[in-house]
């Protein structure tokens, strides 16, 4: 998934806390992530294979000295941020229930994929300008657009994730995936992209998720056409746009595939082909499949 675009996004208030779908462990971004110093964060950010929050006032009062966006060379461009388009209004903070049901969901993906990559946190309390004006240009940080964002770190320089104020739920497994893209090691196949552990799925037994639709009809599963039911689900509307989602249970009643459309952010579906019990191939659809206005 290396070459998985990173939007930004751009996400409306909702207010209740996420319900995850563990064992009732609690995650706390100030818990489970370490706070790097200044020499840790240089050190993590140079050597790569490291996930890091950016979150904290000091990281947008800028001071003087260090380059700013416009002097940085070398940097690798993130993949889609034209900075005409971005959005400059309505910034409102992320409610940190939401920032730490993310942190849940990505420590425990990162446990799912035995994934050795570090997940760590920057406040930026104590950095040196210097310092403080590579972390702005990393992560893209903007004294207007206050959200948590995260860096994800390789040996060519660094990718932005952002969430922006506020995120909504039901695009968290989307988000998870965008955020640990580069760390999901995967194998491309005829079926879609294999994922030996499994992928994440969202939640259709959420609040925020509707059951609009039950029918039964012919697909082919595995190489061969089998009679399976498919329900159909739909998010609440938020900022003009739902999103929508689709179970396919077989005749023995295992789940065998979830279509997940993220409006512009894609379509992408996640199939048990071999009948492992788990959801491990992946396939993306175009974006426009995605829309639901």
């Amino acid at each position: 998934m290396k070459n998985f675009v990173r939007p930004f996004i751009f996400l409306i208030a909702i207010p209740f806390v996420l319900q995850g779908q563990y064992n009732g462990t609690i995650y706390a971004a100030e818990k489970d992530l370490p706070l790097l110093s200044e020499q840790e964060f240089l050190s993590a950010a140079g050597s790569g294979r490291c996930i890091i929050l950016f979150q904290g006032a000091d990281l947008f009062e800028q001071k003087d000295g260090g380059r700013r966006d416009s002097e940085q060379k070398g940097k690798r461009p993130r993949r889609s941020d034209p900075k005409d388009q971005r959005p400059r209004d309505n910034a409102v903070q992320v409610p940190q229930p939401f920032v730490n049901e993310l942190v849940k969901q990505l420590l425990l993906f990162k446990e799912r994929i035995a994934s050795s990559v570090r997940l760590a946190r920057v406040d930026g309390k104590g950095y040196s300008a210097d310092t403080l004006a590579r972390v702005r240009n990393d992560a893209a940080l903007l004294p207007n657009e206050p959200g948590p964002v995260f860096a994800t770190y390789d040996f060519n320089g660094a990718v932005v994730s952002r969430v922006k104020g506020p995120f909504r739920p039901d695009a968290l497994p989307w988000l998870v995936h965008e955020i640990m893209g580069y760390y999901i090691h995967s194998i491309k196949t005829e079926k879609g992209e294999y994922l030996r552990m499994g992928w994440s799925s969202t939640d259709t037994n959420s609040s925020f998720i509707n059951l609009v639709g039950e029918k039964k009809e012919d697909r082919e599963q595995g190489g061969k056409v089998e009679r399976v039911q498919v329900i159909d689900y739909v998010s609440t509307p938020r900022e003009g746009a739902t999103y929508r989602f689709q179970r396919m249970f077989g005749a023995d009643g295992k789940l065998l595939g979830s279509l997940e459309s993220y409006g512009d952010l894609g379509t992408f579906g996640y199939f048990d082909h071999d009948r492992t019990g788990r959801l491990q191939y992946r396939v993306a659809y175009p974006a426009q499949q995605g829309r639901a206005e």
